[in-house]
């Protein structure tokens, strides 16, 4: 995973190439939590947000790593 210090693109899904939406480190941690505090599933999150599940699990993985920093 390619990120830039200060944005992350989100990531490289094998299906969809990329997505063109750009996360900052505050929106990272701000989806991290929105997942940890109203979400039960990844599957949900990934539905609510119109992500794969594979790019939700990237960004809630980067979200915690950047929350817990």
């Amino acid at each position: 995973m390619n990120i830039k210090e200060g944005f992350y693109p989100d990531l490289k899904d094998r299906k969809q190439g990329y997505l063109d939406i750009t996360f900052t480190k505050a929106r990272l941690i701000e989806l991290y939590l929105d997942y940890v505090n109203n979400f039960l599933t990844v599957s949900a999150f990934a539905q609510w947000h119109e992500l794969t599940e594979r790019q939700a699990h990237k960004v809630i993985k980067r979200g915690r790593e950047l929350n817990n920093a």
